[in-house]
Formats: structure tokens, C-alpha cells, sequence
């Protein structure tokens, strides 16, 4: 009979469970008898659907979320025994816990480290974290429970021990790359008000636009009624796949189009994501994959549309952070 290795994997939610994919499907093409547990947050229908569309059908625990971005950091209080509870329904002994830089993994962490359930436990560093260290990761580091992989050389100088680079995590790309010949728009779990104000001043035509929570579909469809408008998308993928340039808020799925399917990709800056990466760690992040980076709010619609329609793929290689995060956690397995 075949003895199945457990892993515990933190998918938290819009980049974060890209993450939780990117290390799984690689973890699964190095050990097949690998069967990850995934714990996603209460509700997450869509982080679900991505996962076995991407692994199959697959085992899930959910945990409610402590808050989301752009909520009353009260929230926190009263959803604290709600997590804690949730966090108790994790049975078994686990080999490995990977916790990919959400604020949600900070209790099933903490609950998982003190009953003793889980052997050694890892967090990933957020790609666009140069200056300061994101806020879960950097609680769960200081308090000794986690050890950190880094996406870039230049995140050391935020970990002073126990931390590996290992590179750029993004995931491996499901479709074969060609060019239909639309602009694909994606504005994030959160959304991307600003950005969507822009769009609305433009004569782009062929637009597909994905809006994330703050932004109501039927308000860009009743002003540009050629457009394709929709909220959110567990197969953005295949829509990825087949643009002819992506413009994106910051995050993995722009990484994902950028270097898994080497598409003309813009960053457009969200000053709706008050706790992220900073305007000038972005930039930085744009500067070295070589892609254009630009602020909604000080841009002509007439400019923007230029940087749309000769944006070029970049031919930047990296390094690949899920197959070396992966290659690690299997040899510490087999140890």
C-alpha cells in the first residue's frame, strides 16, 4: 500500500493560492505519491474551483479568513475564535506546512506549531517585497515558527536567518500561448477602481475586463457595450493564454503572463491595497522583469493607450522559485 507524504498548503486566496499551486503542481511532478491538503479561506469558492481545475479534484479545509483587504482591522476580533475553531479541524500529522504570506495563515500556523501536528513549517515571501517584509510572514518568522523562502537575492537583507532564496514563484502555464488578438484587463481579487476609470477614457476596443470585488461588471458593460466584462474567472488562464496583451493590477497574475506565458504585460499600481508592497517596490519589481509600470491616476488616457498597443513580452529570465522550493521540501522529505 502506498505510504502517502503529508503536506499542508496554505491557498489563502487570489495570489496567494497561486502560490499554494505553484509549489503543489510541482511538488506532485517530482513526488507523485505527494497528496497535498489545501486550507483555503471560508466561502472561497473560486480559490476551490482553480485548484482542481488545475490538480484535480483535491482535499480542502476551509478557515475563515481573519479579513480581507479593505476591511475594519476590528474584524480581526471577532473572527479570531471563528479562526481559531476552524483551525482545530486540521487532524493528522503533517511532514510539511507552506504558508504562502496571507494574514490567514497566521492562526492555522500558530494552532498547527503548538499541538504539534506539523514537523517543519515554511512561508513565501511576496514577490514585491523589497524594503519591509510582509506583515503575516514577518509575525510567523520572529516568532521562530517558520522558516522563509525569498523570490529575490535582494529580500536577505529583510530576514536576518532562516531564510533560502529560491526565486521567482509563478505557475506553470496551461494553454498553449497564442494571440487572439484582445486586450485582457485584470483588476485583482480586490479590484481596481482607478484603473477602471482609465479604461473608460480610452478608445481600446477588443477588451476583456476581469474586476475583482470593487468594481460592479455592469458599471464598465453599460459604458463600453463592446467589451467582455465579468467579475472573476477560475479559468483566467486560458484568457491569458490567447490575449494579445495583459494589463494587470500588481501581483501573480501578472507575474503569470509575464514570464509563464511571455505575453506584452503593463503593471498598473492600485493605491486601493493600503497594506501591499509600496509604489517604489513595485517599480523596482517592474524595473527588473522589464515591464512598463504605471501610476492610474497620473497617466493620459491617450499615453495609456500607447503603452497598451506596443507593449512588448520581456525577455527577462528568472529563476524558477516553486521548482526550487519544491526540489527543497522533497529532499528535506527524504532526509
Amino acid at each position: 500500500m502506498v505510504e502517502y507524504t503529508r503536506i499542508l498548503i496554505l491557498a489563502s486566496g487570489g495570489g496567494h493560492t497561486g502560490y499554494a499551486i505553484s509549489i503543489a503542481e510541482r511538488l506532485i511532478e517530482l513526488d507523485p505519491s505527494i497528496e497535498p491538503l489545501f486550507i483555503v479561506p471560508r466561502g472561497d469558492k473560486w480559490s476551490i474551483d482553480r485548484i482542481n481545475r488545475k490538480l484535480g479534484e483535491t482535499k480542502f479545509i476551509e478557515v475563515a479568513k481573519l479579513r480581507n483587504p479593505g476591511e475594519s482591522f476590528v474584524k480581526i476580533i471577532y473572527m479570531l475564535p471563528r479562526t481559531f475553531i476552524d483551525s482545530l479541524r486540521i487532524h493528522g500529522f503533517f511532514d510539511v506546512m507552506i504558508c504562502t504570506g496571507s494574514n490567514h495563515g497566521i492562526i492555522p500556523v500558530i494552532t498547527a506549531w503548538f499541538r504539534r501536528v506539523v514537523k517543519s513549517i515554511y512561508c513565501i515571501e511576496d514577490v514585491f517585497r523589497l524594503e519591509k517584509p510582509s506583515r503575516a510572514v514577518n509575525i510567523l518568522h520572529k516568532l521562530g515558527l517558520a522558516n522563509v523562502f525569498l523570490q529575490w537575492r535582494e529580500q536577505y537583507r529583510l530576514y536576518d536567518k532562516r531564510s533560502i532564496y529560491a526565486g521567482l514563484v509563478y505557475e506553470k502555464p496551461m494553454y498553449r500561448s497564442v494571440d487572439k488578438g484582445y486586450i485582457l484587463v485584470t483588476m485583482g481579487t480586490l479590484g481596481h477602481p482607478s484603473l477602471a476609470e482609465l479604461l473608460l477614457k480610452t478608445n481600446l476596443e477588443y477588451v476583456i475586463v476581469q474586476t475583482g470585488r470593487l468594481v460592479d461588471p455592469q458599471y464598465i458593460r453599460s459604458r463600453k457595450t463592446g467589451w467582455r466584462v465579468f467579475q472573476f474567472d477560475p479559468d483566467i488562464d486560458k484568457l491569458i493564454a490567447e490575449a494579445s496583451v495583459i494589463v494587470s493590477s500588481p501581483g501573480l497574475t501578472a507575474i503569470n503572463a509575464a514570464i509563464a506565458y511571455r505575453k506584452p504585460t503593463i503593471m498598473v499600481y492600485n493605491p486601493n491595497i493600503v497594506l501591499g508592497a509600496s509604489f517604489k517596490e513595485i517599480a523596482r519589481v517592474a524595473e527588473m522583469l522589464n515591464i512598463p509600470f504605471i501610476n492610474p491616476l497620473n497617466i493620459e488616457p491617450g499615453f495609456f493607450e500607447e503603452i497598451v498597443l506596443n507593449a512588448k513580452p520581456t525577455s527577462v529570465e528568472v529563476v524558477d522559485g516553486g521548482y526550487n522550493i519544491s526540489k527543497y521540501i522533497v529532499e528535506f522529505l527524504n532526509d
